[in-house]
């Protein structure tokens, strides 16, 4: 069943609004602004019986998640979303004073078949807490350490 918002002229003019379309039409979705990077980074899931890390590259970063590319979607034989234990998650970021560590929690992923890759959309559960810079100062940073700057 859809629901309609709009009345009889823009119904009989097909101009209606379907399902919960009008709660978001022209509405950044995002509490967070994204920052498109191209960072390397690590993965670290802890099961109970293990834990481990996968290489990722972070495609974009907000306060409030990250979006990742990975070649892989498992933790040695253990895989981070179709499990019954859901790992802990830290995604690792080597900065040049420090590895800034924000825990995460896998929102989604999909598999990118054509370029052999898994895409993985993390939600942080707190990092402005965690982290001791801001998105922005990260940024900087990164940007600044692959221009090889101090």
């Amino acid at each position: 069943m859809q629901f309609a918002l709009c009345g009889f002229k823009a119904q009989r003019k097909g101009k209606c609004m379907k399902g919960l379309e009008f709660l978001y039409k022209g509405k950044e979705q995002r509490l967070f602004k994204r920052r498109a990077v191209s960072w390397n980074a690590l993965l670290e899931a802890k099961f109970p019986d293990y834990h481990g890390h996968i290489d990722v590259k972070i495609v974009n970063l907000s306060a409030g998640g990250a979006l990742l590319q990975s070649e892989h979607i498992e933790v040695g034989n253990r895989h981070l979303v179709v499990t019954e234990t859901k790992p802990d998650l830290t995604l690792k970021i080597s900065l040049p004073e420090m590895m800034l560590k924000v825990t995460a929690r896998i929102a989604w992923y999909k598999v990118l078949s054509d370029r052999r890759l898994f895409e993985i959309g993390l939600h942080f559960i707190d990092f402005n807490k965690e982290s001791s810079v801001s998105v922005d100062e990260l940024t900087k940073i990164m940007e600044a350490k692959s221009e090889g700057h101090p």
